[in-house]
């Protein structure tokens, strides 16, 4: 069961300032939300199985030692948070066993901390990375899940893994190399599992992509725009009573075996119609999406809704909404 928090809001009285209306039927994302449903379930599952953290943290009962665990986070080092209650019953030996020296423990606790490898501060070795990790192990096989919280991607390396999943985009790919890299916001699960017959990952290097030779639209409550394509990147819209602005163009697609549109989106998500029919959404600020199912060989029409952020809507904010650059449309032959 998800428990959207914050689900209910309100724009009158008290409540109006409690929180921002993002979570809801009347956000822009939310015809998108099954993807975020799916996501999570597909993480929630692989965290059901064994944590592979050599390293405990002792916490209390409401307060964990945030400072204290950075340098886990920022080197991917997986750990484990454990109470005072789960850490004296516990009869797993973690090497090393980390504690806040500023909380106050009972006796017993300092008397088993006495006993272990315990530290009140981890070392930096390495220079910080965006990327979080969390290392499972399930029926057998070793999953590594990554993800980027950073704003700049991010280069990871895959050693020892033959598959790279992306939970969000629902694709799963081999490993020929030793690296990967991942968008900001983006999640990865490396796996360990036998090679299957899966597309292998950095295949869009040898892509080819279609060349935006016709004019684009930009259409919304405003009126109609056409613009060039050094144009598509640069347009936005901010006004208050414009919900969704719709980029269109047509263009000609040659003999292929798989397509991939990527986008890039500032503000807020995008929804992407091709020859009329409702195909994907975009709901992370770069993302690429497999959209062969609504392709066809020669012309064809693509048409990007970019719904604007709430703010504008209900405090009038006037934040510039559009797409971040201009689309890439690649293929495989």
């Amino acid at each position: 069961m998800l428990v959207l928090h914050a689900f209910f809001y309100s724009l009158r009285g008290a409540r109006s300032g409690e929180r921002p209306p993002d979570v809801g039927p009347n956000s822009p994302w939310w015809d998108g939300y099954t993807r975020f449903a799916l996501y999570l379930s597909r993480l929630c599952q692989l965290n059901t199985g064994e944590y592979g953290a050599k390293i405990a943290v002792l916490c209390q009962d409401q307060m964990v030692p945030v400072a204290l665990v950075r340098p886990l986070y920022e080197q991917q080092i997986d750990f484990v948070y454990l109470d005072e209650d789960a850490f004296l019953a516990s009869d797993a030996h973690y090497p090393l066993v980390l504690y806040d020296e500023k909380y106050i423990f009972r006796q017993e606790t300092y008397a088993r901390l006495s006993q272990c490898r315990a530290l009140t501060a981890f070392p930096m070795e390495r220079p910080a990375s965006p990327l979080r990790v969390q290392r499972m192990i399930k029926f057998g096989v070793s999953y590594m899940m990554v993800f980027n919280e950073g704003c700049c991607h991010a280069s990871l390396d895959t050693t020892g893994y033959s598959q790279i999943w992306l939970p969000f985009e629902e694709r799963r790919m081999l490993l020929a190399g030793t690296a990967a890299v991942l968008a900001p916001g983006q999640t990865a699960v490396l796996v360990s599992g036998p090679n299957e017959d899966l597309p292998v990952y950095g295949e869009e290097a040898h892509r080819k992509k279609i060349m935006w030779d016709n004019a684009w639209q930009a259409e919304n409550s405003h009126g109609s725009l056409t613009l060039c394509l050094s144009d598509v990147a640069s347009y936005r819209f901010c006004a208050p009573d414009i919900k969704y602005t719709d980029y269109s163009t047509c263009f000609v697609l040659p003999a292929f075996s798989r397509v991939f549109l990527s986008l890039q989106v500032i503000r807020e998500c995008a929804y992407v119609f091709l020859n009329g029919l409702d195909a994907c959404a975009f709901l992370l600020p770069d993302e690429e999406m497999d959209v062969t199912a609504y392709m066809r060989e020669g012309v064809n029409t693509l048409c990007i809704r970019v719904m604007a952020t709430p703010a504008n809507l209900y405090n009038r904010a006037c934040i510039p909404c559009g797409l971040a650059a201009v689309p890439t449309l690649s293929y495989s032959e």
